[in-house]
């Protein structure tokens, strides 16, 4: 995995959630290991292009809440399919912000539609990709992001 992938999904992170929100995440760490991703709001963007993969948005339902609500700027109390639509943009935010970065540098990318889950667990094969783990904090709860890359 290129540093330049890493690197451009940690930027794109802190870029929209300080220009939406007003909030930038505090990083936590970066790990190499994405073994057993589990949350309860999944949402997922696969990557098409130079870097075949995607990245994976995992959160609680909690964090999930207080992003629906700073989205819609509106107290949310459940998660219905309107309010996990947020979960959904504010990814395709961060995917498209991330491939406009990789495209400055020559990358040629695009993104698929985004998909959403609850309750899942995320088993990422192994013997055809690689993933990183990123794990951030904000004012609205803990974010966990996987980006995973294709073998080729």
């Amino acid at each position: 995995m290129k540093p330049a992938y890493i690197k451009y999904l940690i930027e794109s992170v802190f870029e929209i959630f300080s220009e939406n929100f007003n909030l930038p995440p505090k990083k936590e760490k970066v790990s190499f290991d994405a073994h057993g991703l589990k949350a309860d709001v999944v949402a997922t963007i696969g990557l098409i292009g130079d870097l075949e993969g995607s990245i994976i948005l995992l959160t609680d339902n909690k964090t999930a809440l207080n992003i629906a609500s700073k989205m819609f700027q509106d107290d949310i109390k459940e998660l219905d399919d309107l309010s996990l639509s947020s979960i959904s943009e504010l990814l395709n935010f961060i995917a498209g912000r991330m491939i406009t970065k990789l495209y400055q540098l020559k990358y040629d990318n695009d993104i698929t539609p985004p998909t959403i889950a609850v309750k899942r667990v995320v088993e990422l094969d192994y013997a055809n990709s690689i993933g990183v783990r990123i794990l951030l904090e904000s004012d609205m709860g803990k974010l966990e992001f996987a980006l995973t890359k294709n073998k080729k």
